[in-house]
């Protein structure tokens, strides 16, 4: 509900480097997804700047490592998706099933390669993700930071985040 780098930082340390480093390398942190578009960034991490105990803490609130925005997407879709990651594809097209029912609305993707062809992982256990799930929407609900982002008829997660500001003077 509310973004907390004192509590991030208590739980990477609680947690230790090796289970820290094994869901950064889980998720993919520092490798590319492979979506087909040309010069994708990897981000990057490196366990071995795990070996202090600031180093790990300041990982635990997202410090000492990058990611990009497509990373940090897949991320959020597969704790929306039960723990699963399913690896990012690029839409070519939306087309007809057939020229008659294009007056019907009835459409299917066309991808650059087939569905059977995406990479997965396990993530999170199906538990976790829910878990995960009903801290995000709180930041959307009753006080948490992000209650401007309610939708009406869709439920609606969101992330707390903190930011470094340079100060002016």
């Amino acid at each position: 509900k509310f973004s907390s780098n004192v509590g991030a930082a208590k739980l990477a340390l609680d947690l230790g480097a090796p289970r820290v480093t094994s869901l950064m390398e889980r998720l993919g942190v520092g490798h590319r997804t492979d979506i087909d578009l040309p010069g994708e960034a990897a981000g990057s991490f490196h366990a071995k700047g795990l070996a202090t105990p600031v180093r790990l803490a300041n990982t635990g609130f997202g410090h000492g490592f990058t990611v990009t925005p497509l990373q940090m997407l897949s991320y959020f879709l597969a704790i929306a998706n039960g723990g699963k990651w399913i690896q990012p594809k690029l839409v070519k097209a939306v087309l007809a099933e057939d020229p008659a029912s294009l007056e019907r609305g009835a459409i299917r993707y066309k991808l650059g390669h087939r569905f059977d062809t995406l990479r997965t992982r396990k993530i999170f256990a199906p538990g976790v993700a829910t878990q995960l799930t009903r801290m995000l929407e709180t930041v959307v609900q009753d006080k948490g930071t992000g209650v401007k982002a309610q939708l009406e008829d869709w439920p609606v997660a969101g992330k707390t985040g903190t930011a470094q500001k340079v100060d002016p003077e």
